[in-house]
């Protein structure tokens, strides 16, 4: 718990510290092994983040769960990582969305998998299904404030800025108190904020992905939500 409130506080080498003794005390310990991955990751360690993470695996309720989340997140940030780790995650993904085909979240992270790992062809052709199905979500469901931040994120992925924004402004004013909404919003415009052509920072997209985020945090404090890997473009800027 020591290690956990150096982390909300940004005091990270002390997190480190006080989470090493606790893993010292207890390496089974699956909560330990995930804080230690978050507080590494976090420090710009993703590869040591990532053993933590790996090692977790042997000790959470649902391994499953747990490479499709924290694995994922961690190894996206480190390009050998993700070379050489992926396959699992894939595996974990493809094995839910066998399990839920309107699993959402899954899909959009295996699409994300797909295109970080160089299958960028396979990735795309995934978004594309995603961005039918969850429109035919909202046919059904116009006030489905999942499908609509899901298909924020997947248009932000596929170049659609301005139409994923305007759906991610609708899931807010559709559902203004959940705390799941404003953290995709900001990893939305985390995305958004770089631009590979200009080399330049959308100084505005990352102010609103700020703004999101604080409300995210005011809502519910998640350290897996923080080491998203979407928010890869905000980890060197001194507001994230």
């Amino acid at each position: 718990n020591k290690g956990k409130n150096y982390l909300r506080l940004g005091k990270y080498k002390d997190a480190i510290e006080a989470l090493t003794r606790a893993y010292d005390l207890n390496p089974r310990d699956a909560e330990v092994l995930r804080s230690l991955g978050f507080a590494y990751q976090l420090s710009g360690n993703p590869e040591q983040g990532a053993w933590y993470h790996q090692t977790a695996l042997y000790f959470v309720p649902d391994s499953t769960d747990y490479l499709i989340g924290p694995v994922s997140d961690a190894i996206l940030l480190d390009p050998d990582l993700s070379l050489t780790q992926s396959a699992r995650v894939i595996s974990a993904c493809e094995h839910r969305i066998v399990q839920n085909p309107e699993d959402y979240a899954t899909i959009y992270r295996l699409s994300r998998m797909l295109q970080v790992t160089g299958k960028r062809i396979e990735g795309t052709t995934l978004l594309d299904k995603l961005e039918t199905a969850l429109r035919m979500k909202l046919k059904t469901e116009p006030l489905n404030s999942n499908a609509m931040i899901y298909l924020a994120l997947t248009l932000t992925r596929m170049g659609k800025f301005p139409e994923a924004t305007m759906w991610g402004q609708k899931a807010i004013g559709v559902n203004a108190i959940d705390p799941m909404i404003y953290f995709r919003l900001a990893q939305m415009y985390s995305l958004q904020m770089y631009s590979p052509q200009r080399k330049k920072i959308d100084e505005k997209k990352k102010a609103d992905s700020v703004k999101a985020l604080k409300q995210a945090l005011r809502l519910s404090y998640r350290l897996d939500e923080l080491t998203n890997a979407d928010f890869y473009n905000m980890y060197e800027h001194g507001n994230f």
